[in-house]
């Protein structure tokens, strides 16, 4: 936490995203997650944090629910306040911002709306 004092933002690059169910957090694939304990600590000092997240196989929409539900359920973080941008070409991949505050939360939401009307949207590569 030392190092990142001066940040606003963290972004965190796991290999596959935000912790799972069917791991446990003492199991040797557990490196290639990132802790709900992890973005709550950055949260509570007052850090927003952007995830990379490879898709599972579920819809989308529960997908994205069980994700916001256990954030809220960890991190106490309000659920109305998560983005989400999605990149489809190739392997599903989701950017989830984290704000830690209602600036963050605007900023976001306004950076991911750039990218989605900018030329990456039209041509399909995010949503």
């Amino acid at each position: 936490m030392k190092r990142f004092k001066d940040a606003d933002l963290v972004f965190m690059d796991p290999d596959n995203g935000l912790l799972v169910k069917s791991v446990g957090k003492g199991s040797a694939r557990s490196i290639k997650y990132v802790f709900y304990e992890e973005v709550k600590d950055f949260i509570d000092s007052g850090k927003s944090v952007l995830v990379y997240n490879h898709r599972c196989r579920k819809p989308a929409k529960k997908y994205f629910d069980d994700i916001k539900d256990r954030l809220y359920d960890n991190v106490k973080i309000n659920m109305g306040l998560i983005q989400t941008i999605t990149f489809s070409k190739g392997t599903t991949r989701d950017y989830i911002a984290i704000p830690a505050s209602k600036k963050h939360c605007d900023m976001f939401g306004d950076a991911f709306d750039d990218m989605r009307e900018s030329m990456w949207g039209k041509l399909g590569v995010c949503r």
